[in-house]
């Protein structure tokens, strides 16, 4: 079967001082009667944080990570935003349709935003010192600890400052299966993120996680507004991702650039 590979560049830096900025992510259009074991075996394959197979005709996403498929993510639904307005020729607002939700994007030129679908679980959790230690970090560099669920679950850590962020280490291949997303704030209206995960060691931009981090802030009393998470930069991947929330959503958004397009056969 022979399908069109998209890679693109998510979260891009405008002000980007390296060759690369964002994450990638490989979209295949073309794929629909693929089975998701078939989906899974080439997410694998071509090992990126995500794989989009996007039914073009339908605005339809299966997302798959390499440990299997998932209900929401960040960077992958903002690209395939800007993709489908690409191929479509359209700008404004338009409708993506998940596996088990359907949310609103909005494109223009090359800057695409969606909107949360659903409500963001925030709940107060620990850290195991096990754990910490992994990380790297000592109990004086820990703040607020959550877990959150907005599409995958995270363990959100506030650390005290960009030294400790600096010198975390990924947590990949602890027994405590989780996706360790450790911030601190760089300025009033701007984060500094790392994101370890459990198939891959580090991810370059994790839009899921600056949503669930927009809703650590809501449940602090934080005003509706807009802030910045800044990520990748120990990956020489700088991103940015743009966040906005308020009394009824969260949105999160940034920049999209197409890197390559080639034929792909299953």
């Amino acid at each position: 079967m022979s399908m069109t590979y998209y890679e693109l560049n998510v979260f891009t830096r405008p002000d980007k001082q390296s060759s690369q900025s964002g994450n990638p992510l490989a979209v295949l259009v073309g794929g629909d009667h693929l089975s998701d074991d078939k989906r899974l075996k080439i997410t694998q394959k071509i090992n990126f944080s995500e794989t989009v197979f996007l039914n073009l005709a339908q605005n339809s996403l299966r997302i798959f990570s390499p440990a299997g498929e998932l209900p929401f993510a960040g960077h992958p639904t903002v690209g395939c935003a800007w993709l489908v307005s690409h191929l479509k020729n359209i700008q404004g607002e338009f409708s993506l349709k998940l596996i088990k939700s359907q949310l609103q994007a909005f494109v223009h030129l090359n800057k695409a935003q969606v909107i949360y679908p659903g409500e963001v679980q925030v709940r107060p959790d620990t850290l195991s010192d096990s754990l910490r230690e992994t990380l790297h970090l000592s109990a004086q560099d820990i703040g607020t600890i959550h877990h959150v669920v907005s599409g995958p679950s995270f363990k959100m850590i506030e650390v005290k400052d960009l030294s400790a962020l600096r010198l975390a280490t990924p947590c990949l291949g602890h027994p405590e299966k989780i996706r360790c997303y450790l911030y601190c704030r760089a300025s009033i209206a701007s984060f500094h993120a790392r994101m370890f995960g459990i198939a891959l060691p580090e991810d370059a931009a994790t839009g899921s996680a600056a949503i669930g981090l927009a809703a650590i802030l809501k449940s602090q009393g934080a005003p509706n507004g807009s802030f910045k998470v800044l990520q990748g930069d120990y990956m020489q991947r700088p991103s940015t991702i743009e966040v906005a929330l308020s009394s009824h959503e969260l949105k999160v958004g940034g920049t999209v650039e197409l890197a390559r397009q080639e034929s792909f056969s299953a």
